[in-house]
């Protein structure tokens, strides 16, 4: 059998080596804040998968770097979604579907 030569992991320009792991998510809606300033999703994992209300992370680019401006912070979690709010507009979050979330 031949050996297999390992895929180099995609950097991101995030400190991602904090407490915690971080899991993908895939953002379901985007709604305006409450307060009119940046937006707040639902993303497709909850505290199933280990997130819960204050968990932090960023929305992700399509070759997985982490946006700037893209913190998010989890204000609500259930079994299978989460609701995080950030800063970034729709409008500059466009087409990007996926976060990554610190988990205990």
């Amino acid at each position: 059998s031949r050996a297999r030569t390992p895929r180099p992991r995609a950097r991101s320009n995030n400190n991602d080596e904090g407490s915690g792991n971080m899991v993908s998510a895939r953002i379901v809606r985007l709604l305006p804040s409450g307060s009119g300033r940046g937006t707040v999703m639902t993303i497709d994992k909850g505290t199933d998968n280990g997130v819960t209300v204050g968990s932090t992370g960023h929305i992700v680019d399509d070759d997985g770097s982490a946006l700037k401006n893209g913190s998010i912070q989890v204000i609500s979690a259930s079994g299978k979604t989460a609701r995080a709010e950030t800063t970034m507009s729709r409008n500059n979050i466009a087409h990007r579907r996926r976060v990554r979330v610190r988990v205990q």
